[in-house]
């Protein structure tokens, strides 16, 4: 979201003299300008000395100047600014009106109640934007000037809280809404109270209902970037975009709106349908959602999606279960779905029996018996292509579980024993899950499983009966009342709230965690009484504000604690005398507020005076107790002095010791304590450090006391340089910040290795990692292992490490055991030691040949070379040496093979040279010991575009684009040359005297003799005098006459002989001044 500005100038910037009445309101429109937009204003003289806002002086947000009631101090203020102008500042651009001047007649003082500005009051009904800024703004007249205060839903406003800012600039007269959010911010009962002392206790009140909408926003997401549709299939694509008012969606595709719908793409507002999907609607569609708040635009790539039937060469056995249902599932890739046929044996598979063909492909075979297994084969085709699939089906035995756990019923804190065991094809590996409530339990000290025994071992048993209840106040909200710690209790008694309808449910739980909840009572059933609260609200406290200011506020209390109708709050209050005095304490006042209420601003506290308040609820049967007496001091100045002499006294990793000489007590208020401000940069980053103003970022901590002179600042980072400044503090704000000082902790332990992974193979296990994101100082190195353990939990098995290099991010770890459960560890140090390890279970596989590497990763290195990064995956033995094949994309062309790269001894990469400037497709094939992998996916790449060193280029010369390009740059470069000399000889800027005087003679050989002293050209018969000079000469040719015998003496000539005056762009005067009109026309 971006903002900006505009403003035209004023219409008029005349002075304008203004008559005026000591006394009386004195309201200035700023002048007729043009249009403005985001400006802001002020009234400021020539010097930009600006006249301030004050509490008799308002510039509303248009820019009119409200005095509301003229004193002579105002009007001297005007005079010494020598009048004051309307100023608009708007970006870069500042435009100033005419300046206003005052003169002042006598007038009486009259006090007057508060009355509206309608010109400068917000609507009675404003909308907002969620996510931006709303200004509300109220300018009340009186004598004195009204004090505002704004509320919601008949609640004090209180600035800071809520994102609501009303600035001290407009001295309450301004309200802004920061962030709008709907859920925080709409209200209908928004409002802006004036109060002076002639309607004290009557405030005049405007009601301003905010309605909040919204610019266009992704509901959860943003529409894919790309979207996959098949050849004749269908797609959909869906722009779920939120917006108030409700938004208009228009559809494009490569930046042609959609106007309508055809047969294949169908438009249904912010739904586009793609049926039956051809070629032709592949490409780049475009989502717009607009609202009058903005708009928002979605790109998505649809591609539409032809290929024929393909399967992956690395597709597994079918593995079959005697006496249950069969699944052979046949799924090649293609586009769009193909038709697909199953035979066995040579013989076409067709539903009926125990046989069922799925559209999807899938082969169900109903009771599998030992006949079933064997070979198949499907068959799958569409209008591009066939393909097909042979798969071996093998028949198991079914696994069955043969014992059983049983029901039990135990004492609390005893250890129990549950049993599971079961018989399966000894073919297979076996592996038993234990669930409750249809969880995977995960096994920690209480609950282990033993492996070998199959028992799931449970110790230490408890109970516990939690009674939640829901309120009618908070319906389907149950909260916790009550712990029954008797596990054989049947009933309870509770203490319930008065005026309440109450639903209860209960909930057990032991040491594995609570149960689901029972269902709760039936409604109505329970009832309570009315009567007065028994509570008070919580959290009293004075909160001070600027100098002379005080609140007391408070926790409202939940509907589900008012025990009657007609709730309310009694707050009393009162000056707590210094020092006291029996004699003469002063009287609780007290005021009744309203139910929502949770602040009172105290009315003239004083500046740091001693306040005493306390506060109790009440209903329509009656108040309830009263709170603890709770003390505050209102608002005081910031402290006016500097910590001085900051110092460091011990550093460590995490802490800092700093001392400071601390700060005299003022005469009046108080220092609460200091602040110690904190930012830094890691060593590690190396970064320039420069001194500022404590940012906006920096951490603080704080340190109560006004004589403290000493603290330890903690949770600093290790290895880290620090700015640090310390200010005094009290409930008015803070002080001036002191001198900043320096330091830098020490190193510590690093946190743990970054997104480590670990893949196991049969042999071998590697482990890949990146830099702990808290190293914590300078890496030295690393360590990890493995090692193999039994059980469900590698718990605390010791491992082995291999220190590793700091520059290192993987680690191959061999010689282990196939079929083994191992737990991998790895950590890393710096100079104080290792830090935490990182442990990762994992397994083993059987020993087998590579399984199929991903797709290799290919990077251009030269204009006929690139580097082939190979990809290994898991699911297989661990590749040993791999080999790269590759071609040309082009029809029959084979692959070539590179020789074999010992991938085992660290050679991870191959660079392939002498390619051709074209597109290659790349692939890889690992080996080891058992056999090779299957081919990798392709990856499709070129080298670095340019000539290919070695080859010489056959296009000729004069056919060259370089020669062609410097051609054209000389044809430009004579044709600028020959339009600069026209241009110089049109100008006359200096002729050589030979070629003026034989055209000035040629043209002076049919006219009169001219002497420039007496005149210019009588030319007998015209009308009108001749054209000028330079022009007449030029349709003249003689080149017999270079004489200057016929210009006379008038005009100069320079030391180079050339004539300046007649034909050069400025005009000196004659030499003879005695005659001007001769050369009146002598241009």
């Amino acid at each position: 979201m971006f903002s900006s500005t505009h403003v035209d100038d004023f219409a008029n910037k005349d002075p304008i003299p203004l008559q005026v009445t000591l006394g009386d309101p004195l309201k200035i429109d700023c002048p007729p300008h043009g249009g403005s937009y985001g400006a802001s204003y002020t009234w400021a003289n020539k010097d930009n000395i600006q006249l301030n806002r004050a509490e008799h002086i308002a510039i509303t947000p248009v820019g009119t100047l409200h005095i509301m009631f003229l004193t002579q101090a105002d009007v001297d203020k005007i005079s010494e600014l020598k009048g004051i102008a309307c100023t608009i500042v708007a970006a870069n651009s500042i435009f100033e009106s005419g300046l206003v001047t005052l003169d002042p007649q006598a007038g009486s003082v009259q006090e007057k109640a508060p009355s509206w500005e309608p010109s400068s009051l917000s609507k009675s009904s404003e909308i907002a934007v969620e996510g931006r800024n709303k200004t509300l703004y109220c300018l009340a007249l009186g004598r004195p000037a009204p004090k505002i205060t704004w509320k919601k839903n008949g609640q004090q406003i209180i600035n800071g809280e809520n994102n609501y800012d009303i600035p001290d600039l407009f001295f309450g007269r301004q309200l802004t809404i920061m962030d709008v959010k709907k859920d925080k911010h709409e209200s209908p009962q928004y409002s802006c109270e004036a109060e002076n002392k002639m309607n004290s206790g009557n405030p005049l009140k405007h009601n301003i209902e905010l309605q909040v909408q919204a610019a266009p926003r992704w509901r959860l997401k943003a529409p894919a970037e790309k979207l996959e549709v098949d050849i004749q299939g269908n797609g959909t694509l869906l722009c779920d975009v939120y917006a108030d008012p409700v938004p208009s969606f228009s559809w494009y595709k490569d930046g042609t709106r959609i106007v309508s719908s055809n047969t294949n793409v169908k438009i249904e507002n912010d739904k586009l349908r793609i049926e039956n999907a051809r070629m032709q609607e592949d490409g780049v569609y475009q989502c717009v959602a607009e609202n009058v708040h903005g708009m928002i635009v979605s790109s998505t790539w649809i591609y539409i999606r032809a290929k024929k039937p393909t399967f992956d060469p690395t597709s597994g056995p079918f593995y079959l279960f005697k006496n249950s249902q069969g699944v052979l599932k046949c799924e090649p890739e293609a586009a769009p779905p193909p038709t697909f046929e199953w035979y066995r044996k040579g013989s076409k598979i067709t539903t009926g029996g125990r046989y069922t063909v799925q559209k999807d492909g899938v082969l169900l075979i109903n009771d599998v018996t030992d006949d079933d297994a064997g070979d198949y084969r499907c068959v799958a085709e569409n209008f591009l292509d066939k393909a097909e699939y042979n798969g071996v089906a093998t028949v198991y035995e079914r696994t069955r579980i043969t014992v059983r756990p049983e029901d039990k019923i135990v004492p609390e804190r005893v250890n129990i024993d549950l049993r599971c065991r079961a018989e399966f094809d000894k073919r297979l590996e076996l592996k038993y899950y234990w669930k409750r409530d249809d969880a995977i339990i995960k096994f920690n000290s209480k609950m282990e499983w033993l492996e070998g025994e199959n028992v799931l071992k449970i110790s230490d048993i408890i109970f516990l009966l939690v009674a939640p209840v829901e309120s009618n106040h908070e319906p389907d909200v149950f909260t916790f009342l009550h712990n029954v710690t008797n596990p054989n209790a049947t009933s309870v008694v509770l203490n319930l709230t008065g005026w309440s309808t109450l639903r209860f449910r209960m909930r057990a739980v032991n040491s594995f965690g609570p149960s689901r909840p029972s269902l709760p009572t039936g409604a109505g059933i329970c009832r309570t009484s009315q009567s007065a609260p028994e509570k008070f609200p919580e959290n009293l406290r004075g909160v001070p504000k600027r100098a002379g200011e005080l609140d007391i506020a408070w926790t409202p209390m939940p509907k589900v604690y008012w025990s009657g109708p007609g709730f309310y709050y009694i707050l009393e209050y009162r000056k707590v005398v210094e020092p006291a005095s029996e004699d003469s304490p002063d009287q609780w006042k007290n005021v009744r507020l309203p139910d929502q209420a949770s602040t009172f601003k105290v009315d003239n506290p004083g500046y740091y005076e001693l306040w005493e308040f306390r506060i109790r609820a009440g209903n329509n049967l009656g108040p309830g107790p009263f709170s603890a007496i709770e003390q505050s001091r209102s608002g005081q100045d910031p402290p006016e002095g500097q910590p001085k002499n900051v110092a460091v006294q011990i550093v460590q990793a995490r802490s800092a010791k700093l001392s400071w000489e601390p700060v005299a007590a003022p005469s009046r208020g108080s220092v609460d304590g200091y602040r110690i401000f904190y930012w830094g940069t890691s060593l590690l980053a190396n970064a320039r450090r420069r001194r500022r103003a404590i940012p906006s970022y920096a951490n603080s901590t704080d340190v109560k006391g006004r004589t403290t002179s000493e603290t330890t600042v903690f949770d600093l980072k290790p290895y880290t340089s620090y700015t640090m400044a310390i200010k005094a503090f009290n409930s008015g704000g803070e002080g001036p910040a002191s001198d900043e000082i320096d330091l830098a902790t020490l190193q510590d332990v690093p946190g743990r290795p970054a997104d480590v992974k670990v893949f196991a193979f049969a042999l071998y296990i590697l482990i890949t990692w990146k830099p702990p994101t808290e190293p914590n100082g300078i890496i030295t190195n690393y360590q990890a292992g493995s090692a193999k353990y039994t059980g469900s939990e590698p718990k605390d098995t010791p491992v082995e490490m291999t220190q590793l290099a700091a520059s290192k991010r993987r680690h191959l770890i061999g010689q282990q055991e196939e079929l083994t459960n191992y737990v991998v560890e790895i950590q890393a140090k710096t100079e104080p030691g290792y830090g935490e390890s990182v442990r990762i279970a994992t397994r083993t596989v059987k020993i087998s040949p590579p399984a199929k590497h991903n797709a290799p990763t290919v990077e251009p290195t030269g204009i006929d070379k690139v580097r082939v990064i190979c990809e290994i995956a898991v699911g297989g033995g661990y590749t040993h040496e791999f080999l790269v094949q590759y071609r040309q994309k082009l029809e029959g062309e084979e692959f070539v093979n590179s020789s074999w790269i010992d991938y085992l001894g660290g050679d991870l990469d191959l660079e392939i040279g002498n390619l051709e400037s074209a597109l290659y497709q790349f692939r890889t094939i690992g080996r080891n010991d058992q056999g090779e992998s299957p081919p990798s996916d392709i990856t499709e790449a070129r080298p670095i575009p340019g000539i290919v060193a070695g080859k010489r280029s056959t296009t000729p010369i004069h056919q060259s684009a370089w020669f062609i390009a410097l051609l054209v740059l000389i044809a430009i470069l004579l044709i600028v040359l020959l339009i600069f000399v026209l241009y110089t000889r049109r100008r006359g800027s200096k002729y050589p005297v030979g070629k003026r005087e034989k055209k000035r003679a040629a043209h002076l050989i049919d006219r009169e003799s001219f002497d420039e002293e007496e005149g210019p050209y009588q030319h007998q018969g015209d009308e009108n005098p001749p054209p000028y000079q330079s022009q007449g000469s030029l349709d003249k040719r003689d080149s017999d006459r270079d004489s200057l015998d016929d210009y006379g003496e008038g005009p100069q000539f320079n030391e180079d002989g050339s004539f300046i005056e007649e034909y050069g762009d400025e005009k000196k005067p004659p030499a003879d001044e005695k005659d001007q009109s001769a050369f009146a026309t002598f241009v």
